[in-house]
């Protein structure tokens, strides 16, 4: 069964009904239907061959007009006879036939359009609409926390989005969507009546990157030379070690690590947290670094401090003799203080003022028992043997 119609244009919101016997195509024959924005279609609608399709533009753009479905219907739900998958693209000298199964409704665009003789096998309704722009303007916002808090701004309750690959879209309700996981999302115009869902805009909310990074302005050491290092022996230990302590500013920097390095790791070595060792007689310098350059340093010097190990008395035991006291060699500063005593096994007695490393032996020791004391580095000490019996001159 073929009806034919005069020329029509249907403009915005208009309806046309189609029917038809059970089981038997009904074929609309137009003289010129216009297509102008988006058509709604429940059913199947067949488009003739696009040699019948006229161009009243004159562009001859109908030679690849354009079918958009939407929403997005899976490839497998038409037949897409003449129809490129990809774009849906009418081609030139074939019959495109658009199935939807099931009936349901679908929004279709064709667009520029005047197609001759269209055709509708089944019952369909077919409601010109116009199309909507893409919205523009629009901002992502990352999360200000590991939390979902990120957003787009310059929306408007008359759009809806999705997280790109999501199956449905969700409608805006304010200037700007919340609570949203980075991503991109898209976003358009909504349905409404009179206008079909408009084109996509892309917006990309970034990833969470974390608080701005506070740098570092500059590094101090509390102390800046240190020059009473030891290496040595003695009855206590030499000071052997200092600990130094940075300080970086501003106190709130991010990276508030230091690197600790000696100029002379062979004079005294610096562990990660700033404690300095000393290993022989020596200067280097421990500098501490931060992670973009800055440098604090302190001058260091270690000395050797030998400990008293021996001591000796040499000379003539005799009123008027010079008595001299002998010490290891390598003793750091040795002091003496000689002694006396009635007996060989004392008690011995400082000699007051005998405090050099010689002693001249008066008359007051004769008959008496002399030895020296020897102190050193580290609080080393040692007691020489006595003399024999002081002998007159």
């Amino acid at each position: 069964m073929i009806r034919k119609r005069k020329s029509t244009t249907y403009a915005v919101l208009s309806t046309v009904a189609f029917t038809a016997m059970i089981g038997t195509p009904a074929i609309i024959a137009e003289a010129a239907i216009v297509f102008s924005g988006t058509t709604t279609v429940q059913g199947e609608i067949r488009i003739t061959t696009p040699t019948q399709l006229t161009d009243q533009t004159g562009s001859g753009a109908l030679n690849n007009a354009t079918v958009i479905l939407a929403p997005t219907l899976p490839v497998s739900s038409f037949d897409l006879t003449g129809i490129n998958p990809a774009n849906l693209v009418i081609e030139n000298n074939n019959v495109g036939i658009l199935t939807v199964s099931p009936a349901q409704n679908i929004t279709v665009t064709l667009a520029p359009g005047v197609i001759n003789s269209p055709a509708v096998i089944g019952g369909g309704i077919v409601t010109f609409v116009s199309p909507q722009t893409a919205p523009t303007n629009l901002t992502g916002v990352a999360p200000t926390v590991m939390d979902n808090d990120g957003k787009i701004t310059g929306t408007t309750v008359a759009m809806e989005y999705r997280l790109k690959g999501a199956a449905s879209f969700t409608p805006v309700t304010a200037t700007e969507i919340t609570g949203i996981v980075a991503g991109k999302y898209e976003v358009r115009f909504a349905a409404k009546p009179g206008y079909a869902a408009g084109a996509i805009t892309e917006v990309l909310v970034p990833a969470y990157s974390g608080p701005p990074a506070i740098p570092v302005t500059g590094i101090t050491l509390d102390q800046s030379n240190v020059a009473d290092l030891e290496v040595g022996s003695g009855a206590i230990e030499a000071k052997k070690t200092v600990q130094l302590t940075a300080a970086v500013a501003p106190a709130n920097a991010t990276n508030q690590s230091v690197t600790w390095t000696s100029s002379n790791p062979a004079v005294a070595t610096v562990s990660n947290t700033g404690l300095v060792t000393a290993i022989s007689a020596g200067n280097t310098t421990i500098s501490a670094t931060t992670v973009n350059g800055k440098i604090a340093t302190s001058a260091i010097t270690v000395t050797t401090k030998t400990a008293v190990t021996s001591a000796t008395i040499t000379g003539t035991e005799q009123v008027d003799q010079t008595l001299t006291a002998i010490v290891n060699g390598d003793a750091t500063n040795p002091t003496y203080q000689w002694q006396v005593a009635d007996t060989i096994n004392g008690p011995y007695t400082n000699i007051a003022g005998a405090i050099d490393s010689t002693f001249v032996v008066t008359a007051a020791q004769e008959g008496k028992f002399i030895r020296v004391v020897i102190s050193g580095a580290n609080e080393s000490k040692v007691t020489s043997d006595s003399t024999t019996a002081i002998t007159p001159k």
